[in-house]
């Protein structure tokens, strides 16, 4: 349950990091 806990942290983190990354290059062609 802690793994499953840990793993879906940090696949949360790198979508956010993702999604971050991906807003700032649509903002930054506009």
């Amino acid at each position: 349950m802690v793994k499953k806990f840990i793993i879906g942290v940090a696949v949360g983190i790198f979508l956010y990091c993702e999604l971050n990354s991906l807003l700032s290059l649509i903002i930054g062609t506009f």
